[in-house]
């Protein structure tokens, strides 16, 4: 179980709790290596405001809302050279050529988060996308928002 605070989780958890009672590895940290910490102790000395425990399914689905809120924002335009220099410094993702070239970077941000390219008619764009999300892939309406 992961230990957040619901008032300022932005994707990290504070800690967890193999036993939804003490927090692991609190007492190596902060009792001297002695007894791990109680969550309710854990959570005073870490000032959590509004704490709660979760399980990994949570954690996730929390921390995939959170990823698509802070880095999927709409597409920018950019220079060829910046294409290019995208495309040759690592090899390129789902390189595809047809009513317009794009490709995504093989390198990720964060889980499922990576940056997409593509170029159409000498107008390059990029955007960060999530790989497996086909709804947020750079489409051909999102050159005529350039």
């Amino acid at each position: 179980m992961f230990l957040i605070d619901t008032t300022s989780f932005n994707g990290t958890g504070y800690s967890t709790s193999s036993n939804g009672i003490h927090v692991d590895y609190s007492g190596s940290l902060y009792n001297d290596g002695g007894e791990n910490l109680t969550i309710d102790e854990y959570c005073v000395i870490r000032g959590l405001v509004s704490p709660q425990l979760i399980n990994v399914d949570a954690f996730i689905t929390m921390l995939d809302w959170i990823n698509t809120e802070k880095y999927i924002k709409p597409p920018v335009a950019i220079t060829e050279q910046e294409y290019r220099e995208a495309l040759e410094v690592l090899p390129p993702e789902n390189w595809c050529r047809g009513v317009f070239e794009h490709f995504r970077m093989c390198e990720y941000l964060t889980g499922s988060i990576t940056a997409q390219y593509a170029c159409k008619d000498s107008v390059y764009i990029t955007k960060n996308i999530d790989a497996s999300d086909k709804a947020t892939w750079i489409t051909l309406e999102d050159f005529s928002c350039i």
